[in-house]
């Protein structure tokens, strides 16, 4: 990685980039883990659940109920085979509901667990699959991204199936063992001139690509409470990575974090704020600086860039100067390129000794790795 000193001297030859659109809380175009916009096939062969499946289902992915579209990362994770209890209201009687007010239900339902995300929901295709259950496939949207969902929902209301739906009556397919691939070497990456927290001589080293406007950034430093809430309310035992990573492993000396950034260019406040971030780097106050920026990330601007220096005793006029005139855009082009070169797709991504965790995962996912590198040199 090249020098942000030499980074410097470049300004001039390399304008100022956003980085490429890869999804995930991501950018646009995608080197990995792209969400594609799957359709499924037209036409129904049969009413047995095979038929159906086999016509309707088969292609498309099946979308958990769960915050994390279209965003640490930002794709639609999905939760495999499950049940919704959907909410009482609107049930008549005992039996099935009318198709129509099950129909506006069921939407209802999508729309609340998406709108924090800003999510669109739009129902495709609502049919009876046989006596007893409706197929239901939708298509979630966001800026231009878009995904096909589906599910199942019995037609008394009651309760939404996310997951493929088995013919205990068909023959049981012949299970061919397949030979496990090789796992990736670690990623070599350098340090350069980035910011680093905890001890040099650790370890465990973590690179973090990350930015301030990805809302499952903040859910993952352990202070965007709305996102954090509801990754707790699909998980209760999810963590934040964070404050438990400096508590238990950089203040006692197993572990260096460093931080790369990876403004996404539909946040437009990201390369604001980091290029503000490198100017406190250039004071010694990265890590003081990332902290303020981090729990104010409703209030990003020039303006409240220049007093948080002020109340971090920065020299102003050096600050100001450094953020004016855009001096760390080149430095923190090359943290972008670096990710790209290796396949990073969004954001957060951990390096973990050159192995990647990504998303907003909980903390103890982080943990189990850390500890088995820990243990490596015990």
């Amino acid at each position: 990685m090249v020098d942000k000193k030499d980074a410097e001297r470049q300004d001039e030859e390399t304008p100022e980039e956003t980085p490429e659109e890869t999804p995930e809380e991501t950018p646009e175009e995608t080197p990995e883990e792209t969400p594609e916009e799957t359709q499924g096939e037209e036409g129904k062969e049969s009413n047995s659940l095979t038929g159906v499946l086999n016509a309707k289902i088969a292609a498309l992915a099946i979308v958990g109920l769960v915050v994390g579209i279209l965003v640490g990362q930002v794709v639609l994770p999905g939760i495999g085979i499950g049940l919704v209890a959907l909410p009482a209201e609107g049930n008549i009687g005992q039996g099935a509901i009318d198709e129509a007010a099950l129909e506006a239900k069921v939407l209802a339902y999508l729309e609340e667990n998406f709108k924090l995300q800003e999510i669109v929901v739009e129902i495709t295709t609502f049919e009876e699959f046989n006596d007893e259950l409706y197929l239901v496939e939708f298509k979630l949207s966001k800026d231009d991204q878009n995904q096909i969902g589906g599910v199942y929902v019995t037609k008394d209301g009651t309760t939404m199936i996310a997951g493929q739906i088995i013919d205990l009556e068909a023959p049981i397919p012949e299970v061919q063992l397949q030979e496990q691939p090789p796992q990736n070497p670690p990623v070599q990456l350098s340090v350069g001139d980035n910011a680093i927290l905890g001890n040099e001589d650790a370890p465990v080293t973590i690179y973090e690509f990350s930015e301030v406007e990805c809302p499952f950034c903040g859910a993952s430093e352990g202070v965007d409470t709305p996102v954090s809430q509801q990754l707790k309310q699909q998980n209760p035992e999810w963590e934040p990575i964070y404050p438990n990573l400096k508590e238990q492993y950089i203040d006692t000396g197993k572990v260096k974090l460093v931080y790369k950034h990876f403004p996404l260019s539909f946040h437009p406040q990201a390369l604001p704020t980091a290029l503000a971030a490198e100017c406190a780097h250039e004071q010694g106050k990265f890590w003081e600086y990332h902290d303020i920026v981090y729990k104010n990330r409703d209030n990003l601007n020039t303006e409240n860039f220049k007093l948080w220096a002020i109340d971090l005793g920065l020299n102003q006029q050096q600050f100001n100067t450094c953020l004016d005139s855009g001096k760390y855009a080149q430095a923190i082009q090359l943290d972008i390129q670096e990710a790209q070169s290796i396949g990073v797709s969004g954001v957060p991504a951990y390096y973990i000794n050159g192995q990647l965790i990504s998303g907003a995962v909980s903390f103890s996912e982080l943990k189990k790795v850390i500890d088995q590198e820990i243990a490596k040199v015990e």
